[in-house]
């Protein structure tokens, strides 16, 4: 499977270094989107949405399939997750038109549905920053949520 890429050529080093260490080793805030979390989890990402408007989404790397991308996003104050799917070197998600990089994706997305239950929307970068500070330990409980990977 080919990697598809984040974000043009410019960005290469910090996807990569996004791939292979923990966000904070690779000091990326400045390099790389608000909303790419790669070493987030299912629950981490459940938590950071939680109460956030409806098209709020963050974009991390698949718990269940290592190696491919996933959007959780919120869908009627509940999470949904889409599966990024990678073909000829484009991604796309939940339509048939196919992007280059996922930051082309993802700014498709923000301006039309097109597949997805609804548009995308940024969650508010203070909102991201105190959860992602909070100790995981209250992550352990149940996360609830819908899986489409169709």
């Amino acid at each position: 499977m080919a990697m598809v890429r984040l974000v043009g050529p410019g960005n290469a080093s910090a996807l990569a270094c996004a791939r292979g260490r923990r966000t904070s080793q690779c000091m990326m805030e400045q390099v790389l989107p608000s909303w790419f979390k790669p070493n987030m989890s299912v629950c981490e990402a459940q938590h950071l949405l939680k109460g956030c408007a409806d098209g709020c989404f963050v974009v991390r790397e698949s718990s269940s399939t290592p190696g491919t991308f996933t959007l959780t996003q919120v869908v009627q104050g509940g999470i949904v997750h889409y599966r990024l799917k990678e073909e000829n070197d484009e991604v796309f998600v939940a339509s048939k038109r196919r992007f280059l990089t996922i930051e082309d994706l993802v700014a498709h997305h923000a301006k039309s549905a097109d597949g997805l239950r609804c548009p995308l929307q940024l969650i508010l970068r203070q909102r991201a920053e105190t959860a992602e500070k909070r100790p995981r330990s209250h992550l352990l409980a149940r996360c609830n949520s819908i899986d489409i990977s169709g």
